[in-house]
């Protein structure tokens, strides 16, 4: 069984391997209702499932069970996030066509809803271990990611950011693209506000080039074999 979110039809869409389709509307109302609503339909459908109805990766942990508080739904919000997702993701994607080594799919990641492509030089690294465990898991080998980040209540401006991870020594005086894009030290990371990015003259070119100029600072200090990764890119410009 899939559960995707359609959200041009603004409904949560249930499917399962026999062909069996439900679907569950979304709209302003509590998030107990719509919890509610979910849990009855997979029992509708005879999938028997054990969650965890408490958020993380949030300031305060609540119970979808119990949420009467959030009900907000803004169509206008969500379809405009949803047009920045798919333009930013075609652009990562173009960009990953540039490499051979291992690197994740285009990845939406569920708890911040940044949008994100990692690449690996092939090489372990230790985990920071001051971290928790899944960042000590997901940080176990060089890598060199970019990403997209949409904003939340405690940093609300979007913008674009690139991290190598072990931190290359100088890297932070890296000359990088676009104009406006530069290395935050408190951050730890090359940052470009999102605003930078839109009113440029050609976006997609903006943005390709912040991916490829941060990702090539870190591989280039960090010594990675860029004659074995990297390839010429596969994937046509995005206009």
């Amino acid at each position: 069984m899939t559960i995707r979110f359609d959200l041009i039809g603004h409904e949560l869409r249930f499917d399962l391997s026999d062909g069996t389709q439900k679907t569950v509307p979304l709209g302003p109302r509590p998030v107990a209702e719509l919890y509610a609503d979910v849990m009855a339909t997979l029992h509708a459908l005879g999938v028997g499932v054990t969650i965890d109805p408490r958020s993380v990766e949030m300031a305060e942990t609540v119970s979808f069970a119990t949420d009467t508080a959030h009900a907000a739904y803004d169509r206008g919000c969500i379809g405009s996030l949803l047009q920045v997702w798919t333009r930013v993701g075609a652009v990562f994607d173009q960009f990953r066509s540039g490499f051979r080594g291992k690197q994740t799919p285009v990845d939406l990641w569920w708890g911040t809803f940044d949008l994100s492509v990692a690449r690996y030089s092939g090489r372990p690294a230790s985990p920071p271990f001051d971290r928790d465990a899944i960042e000590r898991v997901a940080m176990d080998s060089e890598q060199s990611l970019v990403g997209f980040w949409p904003g939340d209540e405690t940093s609300p401006d979007p913008a674009f950011f690139s991290y190598t991870y072990p931190k290359p020594a100088g890297i932070e005086a890296a000359l990088v693209a676009p104009e406006g894009a530069a290395w935050s030290g408190e951050a730890g990371e090359f940052i470009v506000p999102y605003d930078v990015i839109r009113s440029a003259v050609d976006p997609a070119r903006a943005l390709l080039d912040f991916c490829e100029s941060t990702y090539a600072a870190g591989a280039q200090l960090a010594g990675w074999d860029r004659g074995l990764l990297e390839r010429e890119p596969s994937v046509r410009r995005v206009a």
